[in-house]
């Protein structure tokens, strides 16, 4: 990752993974905009996803 501001190479410091106080980091940023629910959560007839298989070495 890079600093839009200076370009210097930046690092991940901590990873956040608890709903609630990822929801309240971004309510404080005023960048939380939760979508409403969709309707129909069902996955589309139409919808394919490409399926490719790539074979891992085994190294133990």
């Amino acid at each position: 990752m890079l600093c839009p501001h200076c370009g210097a190479e930046m690092r991940l410091m901590a990873l956040i993974e608890d709903p609630p106080i990822i929801e309240q980091i971004l309510k404080h940023l005023q960048l939380w905009n939760p979508r409403p629910p969709s309707e129909d959560l069902d996955w589309p007839d139409n919808c394919q996803l490409p399926l490719t298989y790539a074979p891992l070495l085994d190294i133990a």
